[in-house]
């Protein structure tokens, strides 16, 4: 299952936890573990999103891929090598 979710991640697409949770029919909290464990591991890093706006003052507000969340998560060079390594075999 940690595949999948780096697989995700990978894909480069916006999720929120609440949506990634859903994808794979697992509770929000099982999720942020995952997620956590593949940070711990080295699979990816995370950031808090940095916006000085309020989510309620921002133009922004209607296409932000980050309003209300707490964390982005991003691949690390070695998720990125375990991605590529699963793509060729």
């Amino acid at each position: 299952m940690l595949r999948e979710l780096l697989r995700e991640i990978a894909s480069g697409k916006v999720l929120t936890l609440r949506e990634l949770a859903a994808r794979f029919g697992l509770e929000e909290g099982t999720v942020r573990a995952m997620l956590e464990e593949l940070e711990r591991t080295g699979y990816l890093s995370s950031r808090s999103p940095e916006c000085s706006l309020q989510c309620e003052g921002c133009p922004l507000k209607g296409s932000c891929g980050v309003a209300g969340v707490d964390r982005i998560w991003f691949l690390t060079a070695k998720g990125q090598k375990a991605i590529e390594e699963e793509k060729h075999g």
